[in-house]
Protein backbone atom coordinates (compact mmCIF):
# COMPACT_ATOMS: atom_id res chain seq x y z
CA UNK A 1 0.00 0.00 0.00
CA UNK A 2 3.01 2.48 0.84
CA UNK A 3 4.54 1.80 -2.44
CA UNK A 4 1.27 2.56 -4.15
CA UNK A 5 1.19 6.23 -2.96
CA UNK A 6 5.08 6.71 -2.67
CA UNK A 7 6.14 5.67 -6.39
CA UNK A 8 2.80 7.94 -8.42
CA UNK A 9 4.01 10.36 -6.01
CA UNK A 10 7.93 10.76 -7.03
CA UNK A 11 6.91 10.38 -11.33
CA UNK A 12 4.46 12.72 -10.57
CA UNK A 13 6.04 15.21 -8.33
CA UNK A 14 9.28 14.94 -10.22
CA UNK A 15 7.58 15.21 -13.51
CA UNK A 16 6.25 18.41 -13.16
CA UNK A 17 9.44 19.58 -13.04
CA UNK A 18 10.88 18.23 -15.93
CA UNK A 19 9.96 20.64 -18.39
CA UNK A 20 12.30 23.22 -16.66
CA UNK A 21 15.24 21.10 -18.60
CA UNK A 22 15.48 23.72 -22.39
CA UNK A 23 15.16 20.12 -24.04
CA UNK A 24 12.96 19.70 -27.57
CA UNK A 25 12.58 16.08 -27.38
CA UNK A 26 8.52 15.03 -26.87
CA UNK A 27 9.41 13.57 -23.34
CA UNK A 28 10.25 17.06 -22.08
CA UNK A 29 7.88 19.01 -23.69
CA UNK A 30 4.85 16.33 -23.45
CA UNK A 31 4.64 17.25 -19.44
CA UNK A 32 3.43 21.08 -20.08
CA UNK A 33 0.14 19.68 -21.64
CA UNK A 34 -1.65 18.26 -19.26
CA UNK A 35 -1.26 20.10 -16.00
CA UNK A 36 -4.59 20.69 -14.68
CA UNK A 37 -5.12 16.60 -15.09
CA UNK A 38 -1.81 16.80 -13.19
CA UNK A 39 -2.99 19.15 -10.76
CA UNK A 40 -6.04 15.98 -9.54
CA UNK A 41 -3.57 13.91 -9.65
CA UNK A 42 -0.73 15.66 -7.28
CA UNK A 43 -3.71 16.62 -4.97
CA UNK A 44 -4.62 12.78 -4.29
CA UNK A 45 -0.92 11.98 -4.09
CA UNK A 46 -0.30 14.33 -1.02
CA UNK A 47 -3.46 12.91 0.29
CA UNK A 48 -2.10 9.83 0.38
CA UNK A 49 0.82 10.24 1.46
CA UNK A 50 -0.26 11.97 4.38
CA UNK A 51 -3.08 9.59 5.68
CA UNK A 52 -0.63 6.57 4.51
CA UNK A 53 3.03 7.09 5.34
CA UNK A 54 3.89 7.49 9.27
CA UNK A 55 6.60 10.47 10.03
CA UNK A 56 9.85 9.91 8.32
CA UNK A 57 12.07 11.53 6.07
CA UNK A 58 10.79 10.65 2.86
CA UNK A 59 7.13 11.51 3.85
CA UNK A 60 8.61 14.67 4.43
CA UNK A 61 10.53 14.76 1.40
CA UNK A 62 7.05 13.76 -0.91
CA UNK A 63 5.09 16.55 1.64
CA UNK A 64 7.67 19.03 0.18
CA UNK A 65 7.79 17.86 -2.90
CA UNK A 66 4.27 17.34 -3.94
CA UNK A 67 3.56 20.95 -2.40
CA UNK A 68 5.97 22.35 -4.76
CA UNK A 69 4.42 21.08 -7.31
CA UNK A 70 1.01 21.95 -6.68
CA UNK A 71 1.96 25.46 -6.29
CA UNK A 72 3.58 25.45 -9.00
CA UNK A 73 1.03 24.13 -11.36
CA UNK A 74 -1.74 26.24 -9.96
CA UNK A 75 0.91 29.35 -11.00
CA UNK A 76 0.47 27.96 -14.29
CA UNK A 77 -3.09 27.63 -15.37
CA UNK A 78 -4.15 30.06 -12.60
CA UNK A 79 -3.94 33.05 -15.49
CA UNK A 80 -6.62 30.82 -17.85
CA UNK A 81 -9.12 30.76 -14.52
CA UNK A 82 -12.14 32.75 -14.41
CA UNK A 83 -9.96 34.53 -11.46
CA UNK A 84 -7.06 35.62 -13.92
CA UNK A 85 -6.41 38.47 -14.98
CA UNK A 86 -8.09 39.12 -18.80
CA UNK A 87 -5.82 40.07 -21.24
CA UNK A 88 -9.09 41.00 -23.78
CA UNK A 89 -11.10 43.34 -22.71
CA UNK A 90 -14.86 42.77 -23.45
CA UNK A 91 -16.50 45.69 -25.85
CA UNK A 92 -18.66 48.40 -24.72
CA UNK A 93 -20.49 49.58 -27.67
CA UNK A 94 -21.00 46.96 -30.88
CA UNK A 95 -19.52 48.15 -34.15
CA UNK A 96 -20.45 45.66 -36.03
CA UNK A 97 -18.76 47.03 -39.34
CA UNK A 98 -15.60 46.83 -37.30
CA UNK A 99 -15.86 43.09 -36.14
CA UNK A 100 -14.91 39.84 -37.43
CA UNK A 101 -16.22 36.22 -35.82
CA UNK A 102 -13.72 33.15 -36.61
CA UNK A 103 -14.97 29.86 -36.39
CA UNK A 104 -11.25 27.43 -35.79
CA UNK A 105 -12.05 23.81 -36.73
CA UNK A 106 -9.60 21.09 -36.76
CA UNK A 107 -11.96 18.61 -38.24
CA UNK A 108 -9.79 15.10 -37.67
CA UNK A 109 -9.52 14.28 -41.42
CA UNK A 110 -10.62 10.65 -41.10
CA UNK A 111 -13.70 12.02 -39.74
CA UNK A 112 -16.86 11.50 -42.77
CA UNK A 113 -19.63 13.45 -40.77
CA UNK A 114 -19.33 16.57 -42.92
CA UNK A 115 -23.04 17.34 -42.83
CA UNK A 116 -22.20 17.88 -39.53
CA UNK A 117 -19.35 20.20 -40.13
CA UNK A 118 -21.55 22.27 -42.71
CA UNK A 119 -24.71 22.26 -39.83
CA UNK A 120 -22.42 23.94 -37.40
CA UNK A 121 -21.32 26.82 -40.21
CA UNK A 122 -24.69 27.38 -40.96
CA UNK A 123 -25.67 27.36 -37.51
CA UNK A 124 -23.26 29.59 -36.28
CA UNK A 125 -22.54 32.31 -39.86
CA UNK A 126 -19.32 33.48 -38.64
CA UNK A 127 -17.54 35.51 -40.95
CA UNK A 128 -14.41 33.41 -41.27
CA UNK A 129 -13.81 29.81 -41.22
CA UNK A 130 -10.48 27.82 -41.04
CA UNK A 131 -10.35 23.80 -41.10
CA UNK A 132 -7.40 21.95 -40.65
CA UNK A 133 -6.58 18.25 -41.33
CA UNK A 134 -8.28 18.79 -44.43
CA UNK A 135 -8.01 16.09 -47.47
CA UNK A 136 -9.51 16.49 -51.16
CA UNK A 137 -12.52 14.80 -49.88
CA UNK A 138 -13.06 17.52 -47.07
CA UNK A 139 -12.73 19.82 -49.81
CA UNK A 140 -15.31 18.35 -51.80
CA UNK A 141 -17.87 17.82 -49.24
CA UNK A 142 -17.67 21.56 -47.91
CA UNK A 143 -17.56 22.94 -51.59
CA UNK A 144 -20.59 24.75 -51.01
CA UNK A 145 -19.37 26.56 -48.83
CA UNK A 146 -18.70 29.10 -51.57
CA UNK A 147 -21.97 29.93 -52.22
CA UNK A 148 -22.07 32.43 -49.12
CA UNK A 149 -17.91 32.39 -48.56
CA UNK A 150 -16.58 33.87 -52.06
CA UNK A 151 -13.34 33.71 -50.81
CA UNK A 152 -11.48 31.56 -49.99
CA UNK A 153 -7.95 29.29 -49.77
CA UNK A 154 -7.85 25.92 -50.41
CA UNK A 155 -4.97 23.64 -49.70
CA UNK A 156 -5.80 19.92 -49.26
CA UNK A 157 -3.58 16.96 -48.15
CA UNK A 158 -3.26 13.57 -47.52
CA UNK A 159 -0.79 13.88 -45.06
CA UNK A 160 -3.51 15.68 -41.98
CA UNK A 161 -1.97 19.10 -42.55
CA UNK A 162 -4.77 20.19 -45.11
CA UNK A 163 -6.20 24.08 -44.56
CA UNK A 164 -9.42 24.99 -46.25
CA UNK A 165 -10.46 28.82 -45.88
CA UNK A 166 -12.93 30.32 -46.21
CA UNK A 167 -14.46 34.00 -45.82
CA UNK A 168 -16.94 36.51 -46.60
CA UNK A 169 -15.61 39.16 -45.99
CA UNK A 170 -12.94 40.49 -49.06
CA UNK A 171 -9.52 38.78 -49.42
CA UNK A 172 -6.17 40.02 -50.78
CA UNK A 173 -2.50 39.01 -50.85
CA UNK A 174 -3.60 35.18 -50.14
CA UNK A 175 -0.74 32.84 -50.08
CA UNK A 176 0.15 29.36 -49.18
CA UNK A 177 3.53 29.44 -47.29
CA UNK A 178 5.87 26.61 -45.64
CA UNK A 179 7.51 28.33 -43.49
CA UNK A 180 9.43 25.31 -41.60
CA UNK A 181 8.77 21.98 -42.74
CA UNK A 182 7.71 20.99 -46.39
CA UNK A 183 4.26 19.23 -46.15
CA UNK A 184 3.05 21.28 -43.46
CA UNK A 185 1.39 24.61 -44.81
CA UNK A 186 0.24 27.86 -43.01
CA UNK A 187 -1.73 30.47 -44.89
CA UNK A 188 -1.96 34.15 -44.99
CA UNK A 189 -4.18 36.95 -46.08
CA UNK A 190 -5.01 40.40 -45.49
CA UNK A 191 -9.19 40.16 -44.77
CA UNK A 192 -11.08 43.79 -45.24
CA UNK A 193 -13.80 44.41 -42.45
CA UNK A 194 -17.00 46.24 -43.34
CA UNK A 195 -15.51 49.55 -42.63
CA UNK A 196 -12.75 48.91 -45.24
CA UNK A 197 -10.15 48.40 -42.31
CA UNK A 198 -7.35 45.57 -43.59
CA UNK A 199 -6.57 42.68 -40.90
CA UNK A 200 -3.64 40.26 -41.15
CA UNK A 201 -4.45 37.07 -40.82
CA UNK A 202 -2.38 33.90 -39.89
CA UNK A 203 -3.73 30.34 -40.02
CA UNK A 204 -1.14 27.61 -39.14
CA UNK A 205 -1.45 24.00 -38.04
CA UNK A 206 2.63 22.94 -37.09
CA UNK A 207 3.42 19.68 -36.03
CA UNK A 208 3.04 18.29 -32.25
CA UNK A 209 6.07 16.73 -30.46
CA UNK A 210 4.57 13.63 -30.31
CA UNK A 211 6.01 10.36 -32.10
CA UNK A 212 5.49 8.81 -34.71
CA UNK A 213 4.45 12.59 -35.78
CA UNK A 214 7.59 14.10 -34.42
CA UNK A 215 10.33 13.33 -31.90
CA UNK A 216 11.13 17.00 -30.82
CA UNK A 217 9.24 20.84 -30.44
CA UNK A 218 11.65 22.23 -32.92
CA UNK A 219 10.01 22.80 -35.56
CA UNK A 220 6.74 23.48 -34.22
CA UNK A 221 8.78 26.18 -31.66
CA UNK A 222 10.27 27.33 -34.73
CA UNK A 223 7.29 28.32 -36.78
CA UNK A 224 5.20 29.84 -34.05
CA UNK A 225 8.21 32.12 -33.80
CA UNK A 226 8.24 33.04 -37.03
CA UNK A 227 5.13 33.55 -37.46
CA UNK A 228 4.87 36.02 -33.98
CA UNK A 229 7.90 38.00 -35.43
CA UNK A 230 5.54 38.53 -38.41
CA UNK A 231 2.85 39.52 -36.59
CA UNK A 232 5.26 41.81 -34.61
CA UNK A 233 6.41 43.52 -37.85
CA UNK A 234 3.05 44.46 -39.27
CA UNK A 235 1.17 47.32 -39.98
CA UNK A 236 -2.43 45.93 -39.86
CA UNK A 237 -3.97 44.87 -36.91
CA UNK A 238 -3.34 40.71 -36.67
CA UNK A 239 -5.33 38.12 -35.98
CA UNK A 240 -3.09 34.36 -35.81
CA UNK A 241 -5.49 31.25 -35.37
CA UNK A 242 -5.05 27.47 -35.64
CA UNK A 243 -4.65 23.83 -34.20
CA UNK A 244 -0.73 25.08 -32.65
CA UNK A 245 -0.91 21.70 -31.06
CA UNK A 246 0.67 23.38 -27.85
CA UNK A 247 -1.02 24.17 -24.77
CA UNK A 248 -1.63 28.10 -23.88
CA UNK A 249 0.09 27.84 -20.72
CA UNK A 250 3.67 26.16 -22.26
CA UNK A 251 6.70 28.06 -22.51
CA UNK A 252 6.95 28.47 -26.46
CA UNK A 253 3.41 29.71 -26.22
CA UNK A 254 4.50 32.36 -23.82
CA UNK A 255 7.88 33.19 -25.78
CA UNK A 256 5.09 33.54 -28.82
CA UNK A 257 2.88 36.07 -27.07
CA UNK A 258 5.80 38.35 -25.42
CA UNK A 259 7.41 38.09 -29.66
CA UNK A 260 4.08 38.88 -31.16
CA UNK A 261 2.66 41.34 -28.97
CA UNK A 262 -0.74 39.55 -29.42
CA UNK A 263 -3.40 38.83 -26.64
CA UNK A 264 -5.25 35.68 -25.77
CA UNK A 265 -8.73 36.26 -25.16
CA UNK A 266 -9.15 33.04 -22.81
CA UNK A 267 -7.04 34.24 -20.44
CA UNK A 268 -9.23 35.15 -17.03
CA UNK A 269 -12.32 33.84 -18.62
CA UNK A 270 -11.21 29.73 -19.06
CA UNK A 271 -9.28 26.71 -20.17
CA UNK A 272 -11.67 26.54 -23.74
CA UNK A 273 -10.21 22.95 -24.25
CA UNK A 274 -10.42 21.45 -27.41
CA UNK A 275 -8.88 18.27 -27.20
CA UNK A 276 -9.78 15.34 -26.69
CA UNK A 277 -13.02 15.70 -27.97
CA UNK A 278 -14.15 12.62 -26.92
CA UNK A 279 -12.16 12.14 -23.26
CA UNK A 280 -13.50 14.60 -20.85
CA UNK A 281 -10.64 13.49 -18.13
CA UNK A 282 -7.95 13.92 -20.47
CA UNK A 283 -8.38 17.69 -22.54
CA UNK A 284 -6.50 20.48 -22.66
CA UNK A 285 -6.65 23.80 -25.44
CA UNK A 286 -5.19 23.18 -28.33
CA UNK A 287 -6.61 25.19 -30.73
CA UNK A 288 -5.97 28.64 -30.25
CA UNK A 289 -7.29 32.46 -31.62
CA UNK A 290 -4.63 35.30 -30.49
CA UNK A 291 -5.07 39.26 -31.81
CA UNK A 292 -3.24 42.93 -31.65
CA UNK A 293 -4.44 44.71 -28.90
CA UNK A 294 -6.56 47.08 -31.30
CA UNK A 295 -8.80 44.25 -30.95
CA UNK A 296 -11.71 43.97 -28.14
CA UNK A 297 -13.33 41.23 -27.80
CA UNK A 298 -17.28 41.07 -28.25
CA UNK A 299 -17.62 36.87 -27.52
CA UNK A 300 -15.82 33.77 -27.41
CA UNK A 301 -17.13 30.51 -27.15
CA UNK A 302 -16.40 26.53 -27.63
CA UNK A 303 -18.71 24.51 -30.10
CA UNK A 304 -20.30 21.30 -29.23
CA UNK A 305 -19.22 18.29 -30.28
CA UNK A 306 -19.23 17.38 -34.06
CA UNK A 307 -17.66 14.43 -34.73
CA UNK A 308 -13.74 15.27 -34.39
CA UNK A 309 -11.50 14.57 -32.23
CA UNK A 310 -11.26 18.47 -31.10
CA UNK A 311 -13.94 20.87 -31.05
CA UNK A 312 -14.73 24.00 -32.50
CA UNK A 313 -13.95 27.70 -31.34
CA UNK A 314 -15.58 30.40 -32.03
CA UNK A 315 -14.31 33.99 -31.25
CA UNK A 316 -15.78 37.52 -32.24
CA UNK A 317 -13.08 40.16 -32.58
CA UNK A 318 -14.14 44.41 -32.96
CA UNK A 319 -11.46 46.39 -33.93
CA UNK A 320 -11.35 49.32 -31.95
CA UNK A 321 -8.71 51.31 -33.01
CA UNK A 322 -6.83 54.01 -30.38
CA UNK A 323 -9.52 53.24 -27.98
CA UNK A 324 -7.52 51.07 -25.15
CA UNK A 325 -4.59 49.35 -24.73
CA UNK A 326 -5.03 46.31 -23.53
CA UNK A 327 -1.65 45.10 -22.60
CA UNK A 328 1.56 46.95 -22.24
CA UNK A 329 4.83 45.54 -24.15
CA UNK A 330 7.95 44.80 -21.62
CA UNK A 331 10.13 43.44 -24.67
CA UNK A 332 11.56 40.07 -24.38
CA UNK A 333 13.39 39.29 -21.11
CA UNK A 334 17.15 37.83 -21.45
CA UNK A 335 16.31 34.31 -20.88
CA UNK A 336 13.24 34.43 -23.50
CA UNK A 337 16.13 35.91 -25.97
CA UNK A 338 18.80 33.18 -25.43
CA UNK A 339 15.59 30.53 -26.15
CA UNK A 340 14.90 32.22 -29.43
CA UNK A 341 18.35 32.42 -30.75
CA UNK A 342 18.99 28.52 -29.66
CA UNK A 343 15.52 27.60 -31.67
CA UNK A 344 16.95 29.46 -34.30
CA UNK A 345 20.21 28.21 -34.52
CA UNK A 346 18.71 24.06 -34.30
CA UNK A 347 16.36 24.73 -37.56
Amino acid sequence: MKWLVIIPSLIFGIGTFIPFFKKDHWFFRLWEFPRPQLLFIKTACLIGVILVLEISPLMVFLVLLLAAALLYQIKKIFPYTFLGKKESKWIKESHEDQQISLLIFNVYMHNKKFQKTLDLVERENPDVVMLVETDKKWQKALSGLKDHYPYFIEYPLENTYGILFYSKLPIQNARVNFLVEKGIPSIFAQIQLQSGQWIDFYGIHPTPPIPPENDRSTERDIELILVGKKALRSKNPVIIAGDLNDVAWSKTSRMFQKISRLLDPRKGRGFFNTFHADYFFARWPLDHIFHSNNFLLAGIRRLPHTGSDHFPILASLQFNPGKEKVQSYAGLSEKYSEVLEEKLEAL
